[in-house]
């Protein structure tokens, strides 16, 4: 097999002298408390071995609650909502796969060749 069908199988391929150089990496998740002094100590498993290793640090966005601002998913909703409800109100706006196949086709034919 060539060096550049290798891993093909899965979609990805890859050449043969990175694959010799890429090692297995295993994730260990643990939940903790973050204290008022943000430092944090952990005691691994034993089968983690030693020497140098990535430490990610995944926290829950905090909202204000006095802030009375709508998270983020909470804006993503309303703008969903919003356009959900001018759907409705505006049907005969909407157009199809082909209409809108056809508006784009001919706005690009109105630019010309470069």
């Amino acid at each position: 097999m060539p060096p550049e069908d290798v891993g093909a199988a899965d979609g990805i391929g890859c050449n043969a002298d990175v694959c010799s150089t890429l090692k297995a990496m295993h994730a260990h998740k643990l939940i903790v408390h973050v204290p008022k002094s943000r430092r944090v100590e952990i005691n691994l498993p034993e089968d983690v071995p030693e020497g140098e290793a990535e430490v990610i640090v995944l926290t829950q966005e905090q909202r204000d609650a006095r802030s009375g601002e709508p998270d983020s998913d909470e804006k993503v909703m309303a703008a969903c909502r919003a356009i959900d409800a001018w759907r409705e109100d505006n049907p005969e706006r909407l157009l199809s796969k082909d209409q809108l196949d056809a508006a784009l086709g001919a706005e690009r034919d109105s630019w010309g060749e470069p």
